[in-house]
């Protein structure tokens, strides 16, 4: 059981509640949140990806990029930008 030291020479246990700190929710849940944002952010870039991928030359010289610039990025991996 911890113990904290009242005054000069007299011991007391440490309630339970005293040892915990105050923790904000949002900090706890922060990263979750980062995660989040950061996987739907990977999901956008592969969907975006994959239709790049699939677009007809016509439609790419409409929006002004060669093919070759196409499956450059198209071919990137989902977690580099």
């Amino acid at each position: 059981m911890p113990y904290y030291l009242n005054s000069p020479g007299s011991v007391s246990p440490l309630a339970a509640a005293d040892c915990v700190s105050a923790v904000e929710p949002d900090t706890i849940l922060r990263p979750l949140f980062r995660l989040g944002r950061l996987v739907k952010t990977w999901d956008q870039r592969h969907r975006q990806r994959r239709q790049l991928r699939e677009l007809p030359p016509h439609l790419l010289g409409d929006i002004g990029i060669s093919e070759v610039e196409a499956y450059r990025e198209a071919t990137k991996p989902f977690w580099i930008a």
